[in-house]
């Protein structure tokens, strides 16, 4: 085992390690049920990926089941932190749950039919390669609406909500830099692809770390809620028919 490979293996699931510790001592847990279930997944995984490094097929199906673990938790966790940002009501809005996950299988899609690039001579890694591509986008764009709804909506997040999204993104965005470098430039940029992902994902779990150390302020919210806002799109929507009625009735 490689210096290297032991660094970037081990590294983030110590620091997640600590975090799910930090987790149950403070009880943070019953708020972040669902990354608290990410972060155990990640330490898991890894000892599983390691533990089987050395047999080939054993490690690609680790691998490759561990990475749809990790996708399928991240989206759920994002999901959770959106409930609290909007202080939504899922009983009555429950289509709202599936927004992510639908959001999630349409870029997939996307990518699966229409691949960014060849990573190997195989069409399957490929088409794996361009599916993580798109779950990584996701996380990206929804790292873009926090800082728009921060920037347009004046939000005001807690550090918890916020490190959760900033830590996803940021490992997203390097890993979408690595992968299109690779699969667009070539072998020149086999070891941004092979380093640079690793490497941005033990600033992720830094991030969170940091994130979680300090005890938050009184949770803050939008100056609107989801609901409020849709009951203000909804009168906007009825005003703006009566105008065009009248507009029309009138000529």
């Amino acid at each position: 085992m490689t210096v290297a490979y032991f660094a970037m293996s081990f590294t983030p699931a110590a620091i997640l390690l600590a975090l799910a510790v930090l987790f149950v001592r403070r009880r943070i847990y019953r708020a972040f049920p669902l990354f608290f279930g990410y972060v155990l997944f990640a330490v898991l995984a890894t000892a599983v990926r390691v533990s089987v490094r050395s047999q080939l097929t054993a490690y690609f199906w680790a691998y490759w089941i561990t990475d749809a673990g990790y996708g399928l938790l991240a989206l759920l966790a994002l999901n959770e932190v959106f409930k609290h940002l909007f202080e939504f009501d899922y009983k009555e809005y429950w289509w709202f749950r599936l927004s992510l996950p639908t959001a999630a299988f349409v870029i997939a899609l996307v990518f699966f039919v229409q691949p960014m690039g060849q990573v190997s001579s195989y069409p399957v890694r490929n088409a794996v390669f361009s599916f993580d591509l798109g779950m990584h986008c996701l996380e990206g764009l929804i790292l873009i609406l926090f800082v728009v709804l921060d920037k347009v909506f004046a939000a005001v997040y807690d550090q918890y909500d916020y490190g959760v999204v900033r830590g996803f993104g940021v490992s997203a965005f390097v890993t979408i830099f690595a992968d299109l470098a690779r699969s667009h430039f070539g072998s020149r940029y086999t070891l941004v692809f092979a380093y640079a992902p690793p490497m941005g994902y033990i600033v992720a779990t830094l991030i969170w770390l940091h994130a979680f150390l300090s005890k938050p302020p009184e949770r803050q919210r939008l100056p609107i809620t989801m609901k409020e806002l849709m009951a203000l799109m909804r009168k906007q929507g009825e005003a703006m028919g009566k105008i065009i009625h009248w507009k029309y009735s009138n000529h």
